[in-house]
């Protein structure tokens, strides 16, 4: 029997609309997604031969049969998908992953302003309880001397990038802005269905924003979401993700606000601090990155 895997997938970056690209391609008729959101198991496949620091086997997928089951029932679809952006995370295991399991996927990135994204992940730590500190530079600090969440090394991309143009064929990769998902979606989408080789209505497919930014209004619903909303197993099988998606969606316009923006003499000071990498990046991927160094 064939073994039926991704013949794409979107290495990342976190915090850059993967999410909402996950929801939009899984309501495609000629698309399949996964049945988990980010199974990351090529990634696994790679720490398994080259060790990356962190814990990591408490991860779901850890073999290739429970990876070729997320999509066995998309055996007839022409294209299935594999959205993990800890692969951009971890290029050099889950390059190994990729060359040993799909070595011919299409791969694709999507980058974003590399301080708008790290705000994004201390905004996503603060609503899920896993952030105690509610200052972005006081936490941008923290992470940085202390090594205990470290915001600003997730976006640094140029490095990542090389790897992957390194180990890959340049056609093989494709590279894409958050800037577009944002400000011209159906634009976007139809460049994803390009890539992947398929037809649409892009405007139809343009993804709504999922799991936006979402700050508590008070200690009762900081200490709730610090639970992470987690529901019991047999209540989850009753209840399709859509609604609870949407009972989520309810707790949070009670209890949560949106975030603060971001000082814009902090963001000035640390894209600053990015300015190479982020010039670096341009020259390698082929797009104008200088609306990312406005004000910089």
């Amino acid at each position: 029997m064939e073994i039926v895997l991704p013949n794409a997938v979107v290495l990342g970056v976190a915090k850059a609309g993967t999410t909402s690209l996950y929801h939009a391609l899984g309501a495609h008729p000629q698309v399949g997604v996964s049945r988990i959101r980010e199974p990351k198991f090529l990634f696994y496949a790679g720490h398994l031969i080259q060790p990356a620091a962190g814990k990591f086997s408490q991860l779901a997928i850890r073999t290739l049969a429970q990876y070729e089951s997320l999509y066995s029932a998309k055996a007839g679809v022409p294209v299935r998908v594999d959205i993990s952006p800890i692969y951009f995370n971890f290029p050099d295991q889950a390059i190994l992953g990729i060359r040993q399991y799909v070595p011919d996927a299409k791969l694709l990135i999507v980058y974003r302003q590399p301080v708008d994204r790290a705000y994004s992940a201390f905004v996503m730590h603060v609503r899920e309880g896993q952030e105690p500190i509610r200052d972005f530079a006081a936490a941008v600090k923290e992470g940085t001397i202390r090594r205990r969440r470290n915001y600003l090394e997730g976006s640094l991309y140029a490095q990542r990038t090389r790897k992957y143009l390194a180990a890959f064929p340049r056609d093989q990769l494709h590279f894409l802005l958050f800037d577009d998902l944002a400000s011209a979606p159906e634009r976007f989408m139809r460049s994803v269905f390009g890539i992947l080789g398929v037809e649409g209505d892009a405007a139809a497919a343009a993804p709504a924003r999922e799991n936006p930014g979402a700050w508590p209004k008070n200690a009762f619903f900081d200490r709730l979401l610090a639970l992470r909303l987690r529901l019991p197993k047999n209540l989850r099988r009753l209840l399709p993700a859509p609604a609870r998606r949407r009972m989520l969606s309810a707790v949070r316009s009670m209890g949560y606000e949106p975030p603060p923006p971001i000082d814009r003499g902090l963001r000035h000071e640390l894209t600053g601090l990015f300015r190479a990498d982020i010039l670096e990046l341009q020259d390698l991927i082929g797009r104008d990155l200088s609306a990312w160094l406005a004000g910089d």
